[in-house]
């Protein structure tokens, strides 16, 4: 019974083993099928676009080449075509006759083929015409015809040269340091006395335009209508006039001669007008009075904006600059305030136009909540008259 059971499990074993042997070598053909299966699928695939690809770089070499080709033909073609032009008009030249006549600046020979009894053939140059030897006389007038025009035409230019040279002068430049030296400045003067105030703005906006300085082209309104305060609503005109007026009373205190502008804030005059006021005085000084704005509430201060220095201010920058400095310094040591200093500008009409010292106070801002209670003050206001008081009279006292 031993022995069969053995003898049985013998048998069982060798089985599994021949199927274990024969799933091995199955499995290795498989995939040994599988295999070589894609290395074909895959060269057969390589071959196909490399086919492909050979097929159309062909073609696009093809077509350029033909591009180029049709290229050099069309220009090969152009070329003809203008040799054969140039060669008719050539001929064309060749067979005028000797009483054709040319372009003007042209010189150039003539030959008589047809008329075998003409001996000669003579050779002229001229500016505008050519003509045989028979019309000599016609060939002078013609000449003094063009020296007469030519004459006429430098005449002309001459003319007009002199005409812009003079307008330039008239125009403002900043480059004005080369000429600067040959301007007649003005100096200061003890024995002129007479100073103008001119109060800023009006009650309402004068929209209308003016030149912004002499011989310029570019157009500036004459009155915008200034700012106004912005938490007690003062406009920048009622402030302007109050301290113009005590200003005025201050230095005629001091014995000088006052003019202002206007006195009353329903006037509105240009700034062309304004300074026309003070070169018919001869003034010694004038001093224009306004406030300043800004979008930024805490700026403050005052400043004085005084002539840059350019064609139209080069005879009053020096004494310009030299009493805004000190009305500037002067005001606000003794009111207390902060000082901006000096701001030049070029774009003030009031400054372009004027033939005599001229100043502009900024007394303060009135978008600045303190300098905008401040500015509306009669106390401030007399405050700051009396410091612009007494820095003109330290500027024009010897």
């Amino acid at each position: 019974m031993v022995k069969g059971v053995l003898n049985m499990g013998r048998k069982s074993y060798k089985k599994t083993k021949t199927r274990i042997r024969k799933n091995r070598k199955n499995k290795f053909f498989r995939y040994a099928v599988i295999f070589i299966w894609v290395i074909l699928f895959g060269t057969s695939i390589g071959i196909y676009s490399y086919n492909h690809s050979n097929k159309h770089t062909k073609m696009v070499i093809a077509a350029t080449d033909n591009k180029k080709q049709n290229n050099r033909k069309s220009n090969d073609n152009g070329l003809n075509k203008q040799n054969v032009d140039n060669k008719i008009n050539k001929n064309d030249k060749s067979d005028k006759k000797d009483n054709n006549v040319k372009e003007k600046g042209s010189i150039t020979e003539k030959s008589n083929t047809t008329n075998k009894e003409d001996s000669s053939i003579k050779k002229k140059e001229v500016i505008s015409v050519v003509i045989d030897s028979n019309k000599k006389v016609e060939n002078k007038k013609v000449e003094n015809k063009n020296t007469q025009q030519s004459n006429t035409e430098e005449q002309k230019t001459k003319s007009t040269t002199i005409e812009n040279k003079e307008s330039s002068k008239s125009k403002c430049t900043e480059n004005a340091k080369d000429t600067y030296d040959n301007v007649k400045k003005v100096k200061f003067n003890a024995e002129n006395k007479v100073i103008v105030i001119d109060p800023g703005h009006a009650d309402h906006p004068n929209l209308e335009k003016e030149p912004i300085a002499p011989g310029s082209k570019t157009m500036k309104i004459k009155d915008g209508g200034g700012t106004r305060g912005t938490f007690t609503n003062t406009p920048e005109y009622v402030v302007a006039m109050k301290v113009a007026k005590k200003l005025k009373t201050l230095l005629e205190q001091k014995g000088f001669t006052v003019i202002m502008t206007k006195t009353d804030n329903s006037v509105s005059l240009g700034n062309i007008e304004r300074a026309e006021i003070g070169n018919k005085a001869n003034a010694a000084l004038v001093i224009r009075i306004h406030a300043d704005g800004a979008a930024n509430t805490s700026a403050h201060g005052a400043s004085m904006l005084v002539p840059a220095l350019t064609k139209c201010t080069a005879s009053i920058y020096d004494e310009s600059k030299r009493c805004g400095k000190i009305v500037i310094d002067t005001l606000t040591k003794e009111v207390g305030m902060y000082n901006r200093g000096l701001v030049y500008r070029k774009d003030i009409t009031g400054f372009n136009w004027s033939k005599v010292p001229v100043i502009l106070i900024e007394m303060g801002f009135m978008t600045n909540e303190q300098e905008d209670h401040l500015l509306s003050s009669p106390d401030y206001q007399d405050s700051i008259a009396k410091g612009l008081a007494d820095g003109i009279q330290k500027a024009l006292t010897p």
